[in-house]
């Protein structure tokens, strides 16, 4: 079929051309070959290489492959207009250039796909189908046909499998060995110990070659806090804690905790509180021959004090008070013995009444002097640290006495002499608050005085003693802290204390310069 000049197109891909020689003189057939070879050579480097090829193949082929390894590619600016070229190579040549029906070469082969087994060239119109091996994809259309001796552009065979599944932040996948996991495959993920997925979603799914969205974990929250033996927290508590979120406690009294009375919530869980342990005392020490001046408890918290009080004869050693500190008792007092044996017997001179087994301290006793013998010296011996002092002397007179007998707390009334004569008369005075006890008037007779009366020694309501018992004058008008010899004095409890049941009578009578005070406990 000739071609004319109204043909403006490229090459239709459905068409090859296949060019008849008519002359068979071998000069004009070999300057137009040359001719036509070029002209082939342009065409197959185009998009219609499969028509050029078909047209020349049973002609020329043997003479263009060699052209073709050393042609440069065409510029791709304009597609090259074949019908003007091919007239005008038909110009002055007796060729003929027919459009005839094109074959497509054996279809090409795809990575990863089932061979296609019929490799033959193919007419216009046929298709070939693919199909990929497992696990690959086709990417593309399933089909290709054969149009103007060229194929259809062939799909691909894509692997869409994914790769091992991708770690989260406190989790984990359950996944076995590494492998590929098909589209569709789902995984399952869990949460490390002390967090929990965030929403309900815990699996991710495998698609176009990647996972799709993970799920997450965050960290628990802690619920209502644990009960803590021997303690209580110092806020009302909540049904639900963040993690990080601190609760204080306290324990009660009594108790005690070694470490940070704080727990705090982390994954979930609360720290382990310090334990509170029992910090109070038991029964206080004995002390011989002593008693504790307030009343006994069964326990005693930390800072509790007690007192002890040595009973009379003997004398505190150290200090009378004991600290309860962390289940323990400070170091007690002790009570030394002070009392006196028998006093010692004197030259000339004997003892006024029975000797006893023991004295008191400051407990006295007076001597008497044997006939013609005058008493010399302090009238009455003192018991001192078990000890005796002040002993008087029995020294021989001619009816004459020596000055008269000095009496503790008493004065004589007269002015004193060196000596006195038989039958004159001296008289005593005790000092204020302080009552006499026997004859004011002393005699001397026959070398000796008479018996000297004795000042005894006045009670004083001590602030210290009153403190230490708890207690107070009842009375607030009545502030003197002095009482006589047998005159009562009552005392009342402090504020918030009550009478202890083993405590003495309020109402106190001053016996030989002491009071024997009662006592008062704090209310509980």
């Amino acid at each position: 079929m000739p071609i004319d000049k109204e043909g403006k197109q490229t090459l239709s891909a459905k068409s090859s051309i296949h060019i008849m020689p008519i002359d068979k003189e071998g000069k004009k057939s070999d300057t137009f070959g040359k001719k036509l070879y070029t002209f082939a050579a342009l065409l197959i480097k185009n998009p219609n290489y499969q028509a050029a090829k078909g047209a020349y193949r049973k002609h020329l082929w043997d003479k263009i492959v060699p052209m073709l390894q050393s042609l440069p590619d065409p510029p791709k600016a304009e597609p090259i207009n074949v019908y003007e070229e091919a007239n005008m190579l038909t110009k002055h040549s007796k060729w003929n250039v027919c459009f005839i029906q094109g074959l497509c070469p054996p279809p090409p082969q795809l990575p990863n796909a089932v061979n296609i087994t019929e490799m033959r060239n193919y007419k216009n119109g046929e298709e070939v189908g693919y199909k990929c091996v497992e696990p690959f994809v086709l990417q593309g259309p399933q089909k290709i046909m054969c149009e103007g001796g060229r194929w259809q552009t062939p799909p691909r065979c894509v692997d869409m499998r994914c790769g091992d599944p991708p770690s989260i932040p406190n989790g984990e996948a359950r996944s076995g060995a590494p492998r590929k996991y098909a589209p569709g495959e789902i995984m399952q993920y869990s949460c490390h110990e002390g967090f929990e997925m965030v929403g309900s979603s815990t699996f991710a799914t495998c698609g176009n070659m990647e996972w799709s969205e993970l799920p997450s974990c965050k960290e628990k929250s802690c619920q209502k806090p644990p009960v803590i033996l021997s303690a209580s927290y110092r806020h009302t508590v909540k049904n639900s804690y963040k993690p990080g979120d601190r609760v204080d406690y306290e324990c009660h009294p009594g108790f005690a905790a070694k470490g940070p009375q704080t727990i705090t919530c982390s994954r979930g869980e609360w720290s382990q509180p310090s334990t509170c342990e029992d910090v109070t005392c038991r029964d206080p020490p004995l002390v011989d021959n002593a008693g504790i001046v307030e009343e006994r408890a069964e326990s005693y918290l930390p800072g509790h004090e007690l007192h002890y009080q040595c009973q009379e004869g003997f004398e505190i050693s150290g200090s009378d008070t004991i600290r309860c500190e962390n289940k323990k008792w400070s170091t007690p007092p002790r009570c030394q013995d002070m009392r006196c044996p028998p006093p010692p017997a004197i030259q000339n001179g004997q003892l006024n009444g029975a000797p006893k087994p023991q004295y008191f301290p400051a407990e006295k006793v007076s001597y008497r002097c044997s006939p013609s013998y005058s008493l010399f010296g302090p009238y009455a011996a003192m018991c001192l640290k078990r000890e005796w002092i002040n002993l008087p002397e029995c020294r021989a007179v001619e009816g004459r006495c020596d000055r008269p007998p000095s009496i503790d707390n008493g004065d004589i009334l007269e002015m004193a002499q060196s000596e006195y004569m038989s039958g004159e008369k001296v008289h005593y005075k005790c000092q204020n608050m302080y009552r006499m006890d026997g004859n004011a008037e002393v005699t001397c007779h026959n070398g000796h005085w008479t018996q000297p009366p004795t000042c005894i020694v006045p009670c004083t309501a001590s602030e210290e003693d009153m403190k230490r018992n708890n207690i107070q004058l009842k009375w607030k008008y009545d502030s003197k802290l002095y009482a006589e010899s047998g005159d009562i004095t009552e005392f009342a409890c402090n504020w918030g204390y009550r009478a202890d049941r083993n405590s003495p009578p309020f109402r106190v009578q001053c016996i030989d310069g002491r009071f024997e005070y009662p006592r008062c406990v704090r209310w509980i």
